[in-house]
């Protein structure tokens, strides 16, 4: 084709209005001569075609000569090119796809437009691509689910060959129970244009053997035609992992109620002998016994507590992991006074001064009141049991801070303190980080335990020699407010 440019104004069948349009469009516009000599060509045409100021250059247009040849034979019988899918050749001799149209201008000059497609012809490719390269197996069936095209994956995930597929539906590779259930899908009322998912379906090989798979239906109607894709994802290992997950719950549950019952019996079993040894305990002490008979009873009395106290903590640590969160409002000053009753005689035996004080003008809150008691109890008896002996006045604070959204309980002693090198294991199991302890380990777990499952945090500021601060916060429960907001709405009416 060879390039032979005019001025606009000596194209004499256009006006320069049309002129002007034809070079605002995207489309690659151009005149030529029945000899295919070009005579006008629009902005996008040059920026696409031109390159260098030459304007004498032959323009190879097409990318394939017999492309030329054939748009030639076409044109010369006179008949009219529509969006004609061809690959040309730009300026710089790279391929692009576009689409051609072409007809004849009174008898004399060729109109040409050409509309460049290769984004969108990428765009499939890409689109082929993918789905060539997918790790699910894609099929695509025909309204009556005759299968048209697969994936290599669907080739490797079903063992069969690509023309084996054309000869079937896509039935023919579900059992029975899974073709009802896509049959049922397809048939309902519900929008398949957008993807559903029916899981855990079970396909049949083409040898034979059986595998689960999520079943993935896009369902495209396009002119009229309705068309089905089928995304299968093997998911056997999944499935196979889930019943072996659930026989080892179903075991797990199974075990825990052994667990429970053999707990419940145990508790009952030796706390019947436990107070009944409690009770001859006060019988020799209201008696008159000499001085080493007392010791040996109060060495009795400090190990039956001790193992009243571990019996107390597994019960709890079981009731914990169990039970729901009970919300229900708290007043800070009454929830310390009953702990104050409840430590009082040990307070006085160990002559330890308790107070307590609120850090703000709130003083209630919501929580579960049984949780909160056991975990600041058995701080408190930690404080007690790790008391300074030295000290003449061992002291136990509390202090109460609250707000909407959470409330902290500081407990601070003067102690022997806690020496920062285990400060990270104070909160395992059965651990005991001096030769103080007395208890089994559990005391400390238990509190964490119950911190966790009431959604809370707490830290600990300790030294060896200066006491210890534990610091609880929780959350000032919402629901816990809300059920009080109903009471009280309630009564009112």
């Amino acid at each position: 084709m060879k390039l032979s440019l005019l001025q606009k104004n000596q194209f004499s069948g256009t006006s320069n209005s049309l002129i002007n349009c034809f070079d605002s469009l995207n489309e690659l516009i151009f005149l030529c001569s029945k000899s295919f000599e070009i005579i006008y060509i629009n902005s996008s045409f040059s920026q696409k075609f031109i390159k260098g100021t030459n304007t004498q250059e032959e323009i190879k247009l097409f990318y394939h000569t017999n492309f030329l040849e054939e748009v030639i034979k076409a044109l010369g019988t006179g008949a009219v090119i529509n969006n004609k899918k061809l690959l040309f050749q730009d300026g710089e001799g790279n391929p692009f796809w576009g689409k051609l149209s072409a007809h004849l201008i009174e008898n004399e000059y060729y109109f040409l437009s050409i509309d460049d497609i290769d984004h969108e012809v990428n765009l499939r490719l890409n689109y082929s691509q993918s789905i060539q390269q997918s790790p699910y197996a894609i099929i695509q069936t025909d309204e009556s689910l005759r299968i048209k095209e697969v994936n290599n994956a669907a080739e490797i995930i079903f063992t069969t060959y690509k023309e084996e597929f054309k000869k079937m539906t896509f039935l023919d590779l579900m059992d029975n129970l899974a073709q009802v259930k896509l049959i049922e899908r397809i048939n309902s009322p519900t929008d398949l244009s957008s993807n559903q998912t029916l899981r855990e379906l079970v396909f049949i090989k083409s040898n034979d053997h059986t595998f689960y798979g999520d079943l993935h239906i896009l369902k495209l109607n396009s002119s009229g035609r309705v068309q089905y894709t089928f995304f299968v994802n093997d998911v056997t290992v999944i499935s196979k992992q889930k019943e072996i997950l659930s026989r080892k719950n179903q075991e797990l549950v199974r075990i825990n109620a052994q667990l429970d019952s053999f707990l419940y019996s145990v508790y009952h079993d030796l706390r019947g002998p436990i107070t009944s040894v409690k009770g001859l305990i006060n019988l020799f002490e209201v008696n008159t016994m000499n001085k080493q008979n007392k010791e040996y009873v109060h060495y009795i009395s400090k190990s039956i507590t001790k193992l009243n106290h571990v019996l107390d903590n597994i019960v709890t640590l079981s009731q914990n992991a169990k039970s729901r969160i009970v919300h229900e409002q708290v007043s800070g000053k009454e929830f310390f006074a009953q702990l104050e009753e409840d430590f009082s005689k040990l307070f006085d035996v160990y002559n330890i001064h308790f107070s307590y004080s609120f850090l703000s003008k709130e003083a209630l809150f919501y929580t579960d009141t049984q949780r909160l008691y056991s975990i600041v109890k058995q701080l408190i008896q930690n404080a007690i049991d790790f008391r300074d002996v030295r000290k003449p006045q061992r002291i136990i604070n509390m202090q109460l801070e609250a707000n909407r959204q959470d409330f902290t309980i500081h407990i601070q002693d003067n102690g022997i303190g806690i020496d920062n090198s285990i400060h990270g294991r104070i909160f395992d199991l059965f651990y005991r980080g001096s030769e103080q302890s007395i208890g089994s380990g559990l005391g400390l777990y238990l509190v964490k335990e119950t911190v966790d499952k009431m959604r809370g945090d707490i830290n600990l500021q300790s030294e060896i020699g200066s006491g210890s601060i534990f610091s609880i916060r929780l959350p000032n429960d919402v629901k816990g407010q809300l059920i009080s907001s109903k009471r009280k709405l309630r009564s009112a009416s």
